[in-house]
């Protein structure tokens, strides 16, 4: 596992009581970072901001979350309350900002473009995929959350995960 990374693959710009990370190597260049991010408490406030840049943050909710107010590029964006298993895709292009109002347990996997490109290239896909999957348009895919849930133990013991 490698630990350089940046703010958005640790997740250190979301605040939560409980922050699980671990960052592990895809290919020769390409890595995914993957954190688990909760809190019981209410009202923890915005995100901090983020550097910017060519990656997608993929959001698995492990628990309802419905309360937030959600910007983009400073315009307020549409939101719709989570359940649990709910998928969306933050593309970090933009700057995205929340105001975190209700508890949350999720996880977070931030996957680099690059990383995404040379996985389908590898496979013999087709180039440039992308994923486009924004809050609003959210889906709940129980496959998705059960293999959020089978990281489990990993993030929170990451010496002993490979």
């Amino acid at each position: 596992m490698n630990t350089a990374q940046s703010d958005a693959a640790s997740s250190d710009f979301l605040p939560a009581d409980v922050k699980q990370s671990v960052v592990s190597q895809l290919l020769p260049k390409g890595q995914i970072g993957i954190s688990r991010l909760k809190t019981l408490r209410r009202n923890m406030g915005r995100t901090a901001p983020y550097e910017l840049e060519d990656a997608d943050l993929i959001v698995l909710q492990l628990h309802a979350f419905s309360e937030q107010d959600l910007w983009l590029d400073g315009r307020p964006a549409p939101f719709v309350p989570y359940n649990a298993g709910t998928v969306t895709v933050h593309d970090l292009d933009p700057n995205w900002l929340a105001d975190l109002k209700g508890s949350f347990d999720c996880i977070h996997f931030h996957l680099p473009r690059q990383t995404l490109e040379e996985s389908v290239d590898d496979i013999g896909g087709r180039r440039r995929p992308q994923l486009y999957l924004p809050p609003h348009l959210s889906v709940t895919d129980p496959v998705v959350h059960h293999l959020g849930q089978a990281l489990l133990p990993a993030l929170a013991r990451p010496d002993n995960a490979s």
